[in-house]
């Protein structure tokens, strides 16, 4: 190691699993460590890994018992001592690990003949896989896994399947389309993967789908037990849109952690003027007498954590800015329900602004008899960064660390270790062509898979 300029820098060997290039000097200017998700400059895949690391038998007695290698050699991998695909001995455990969840989880809509599975983490979730099935007609799903709110069994939380394409005659497309949605998902934006999102409205107060869902379920809607007013650590995740409801309003607030929440509120100065504060849970709990309490939570990321966090420091230390004519409505006036411009400008504007990118509020559109909503997602996703982005110069550092520690604690407050919480962070993308036996029938679902692949 050497430093320049205060850097600091070390060079490592390089081997790509795909096209087994190899470059002797690779510099990680972050200092550190490996850095994730690093495409080969040989074969433009994200194939990366040490000299240090080792194929699948070499793991075997150092790191990876013998029930564990045969478990991950069903999916695929190269059990021979011959084998030059090297892995991280935590990446081979983590397709361990997914063995355990998909055999607990029945996904209907995979059927056939499994090309192909691509195991990967990301800065929003560490628990992804890209599915290719069928025969002739390929199709192509993504698998989102979230760990449970509570620690105990890691295989008792959400597995989510989103279907992402098919029809696909030849299955090198479908395996272009993977590696186009790899890189989206690894994005500024890792929604930016679909064109459109539609959001539906519900006027029904004790239906499952009021005030409002989403397409596809990408932003899963959770009602929350009467517990998480006094424990909201236990049942909220730091960066999740919250709602307070009752039958005449509504309130929200993007909940931080630790007890902490970041919303507007109407004050009044000779006129209702609006401001973006971050107050305590107790606070926001307080505002309106709710009868009940909803999490809006993105199963797939909308936008970085960093970037939430990011604008709404921008919004706080800009709060004079956001209120701005033009920002968020014509006027920038703060407007519950919509006014002439057609646009409102309140707590569900921000929270949604901040968190999913999306510039509208579920109770101005119900006010107005809208039933849904439809958004271009990379237009309005574009248009609202660019918005919070301006909407101050200064330093925001301060409230940055500040937000950081109210999440990093409020998850700690959740689930005490990261491994437990987070699930295993893999240091590469393994990509695995499963062998012509291994097959899906609509009656059986992954389960069925994983149960055929023990016999």
């Amino acid at each position: 190691m050497y430093s320049i300029k205060s850097k600091i820098f070390k060079i490592m060997s390089k081997w790509c699993n795909n096209c087994e290039a190899r470059k002797d000097s690779w510099e990680d200017r972050n200092c550190t460590g490996y850095k994730h998700h690093v495409r080969c400059w040989s074969c433009d895949k994200w194939s990366l890994v040490y000299d240090s690391d080792k194929n699948l038998y070499d793991w075997w007695g150092s790191g990876i018992s013998g029930d564990q290698k045969d478990v991950i050699k069903k999916f695929g991998v190269d059990a021979s001592s011959s084998s030059k695909k090297r892995y991280n001995k935590w990446d081979l455990w983590k397709i361990w690990y997914w063995n355990e969840i998909l055999e607990k989880k029945i996904l209907w809509e995979v059927s056939g003949r499994i090309q192909q599975m691509n195991f990967f983490s990301t800065e929003w979730n560490n628990n992804l896989i890209i599915v290719i099935d069928g025969e002739g007609n390929y199709g192509v799903h993504l698998l989102v896994y979230e760990m449970p709110m509570k620690c105990g069994n890691r295989s008792s939380g959400s597995l989510s399947n989103f279907y992402i394409n098919g029809g696909y005659s030849c299955l090198s497309d479908a395996r272009n389309k993977v590696k186009e949605l790899e890189i989206n998902l690894k994005g500024e934006n890792p929604i930016f993967y679909r064109d459109s999102i539609t959001v539906n409205y519900s006027t029904d107060y004790d239906s499952s789908s009021f005030p409002m869902t989403f397409q596809d379920g990408v932003v899963k809607r959770i009602e929350l037990s009467d517990d998480a007013r006094s424990n909201p650590d236990k049942h909220i995740k730091p960066l999740d849109i919250v709602l307070a409801v009752n039958r005449r309003m509504v309130h929200s607030c993007v909940y931080l952690g630790n007890r902490s929440i970041c919303h507007v509120l109407g004050e009044w100065d000779g006129k209702i003027k609006g401001k973006v504060k971050i107050e305590s849970w107790s606070n926001f709990i307080n505002i309106i007498t709710a009868d009940k309490i909803f999490r809006y939570h993105p199963v797939i990321a909308f936008k970085k954590p960093d970037e939430i966090i990011k604008h709404i420091a921008k919004s706080v230390e800009g709060t004079s800015s956001y209120f701005d004519a033009g920002v968020k409505n014509i006027s920038g006036s703060f407007n519950i329900r919509k006014d002439i411009s057609g646009s409102s400008n309140n707590c569900e504007n921000f929270t949604n602004v901040c968190v999913i990118g999306l510039n509208f509020s579920e109770l101005s559109a119900r006010d107005a008899g809208s039933s849904r909503a439809d958004f271009n997602v990379a237009s309005c996703i574009n248009e609202t960064n660019n918005k919070l982005n301006n909407l101050t110069y200064n330093s925001i550092d301060a409230k940055i660390t500040e937000i950081e520690r109210y999440k990093n604690q409020g998850n700690q407050n959740r689930v005490a270790r990261e491994v437990d919480r987070e699930g295993i962070r893999m240091q590469n993308c393994i990509e695995i062509y499963p062998s012509s036996e291994l097959r899906i029938g609509s009656i059986f679902g992954i389960a069925g898979l994983f149960a055929k692949m023990f016999i």
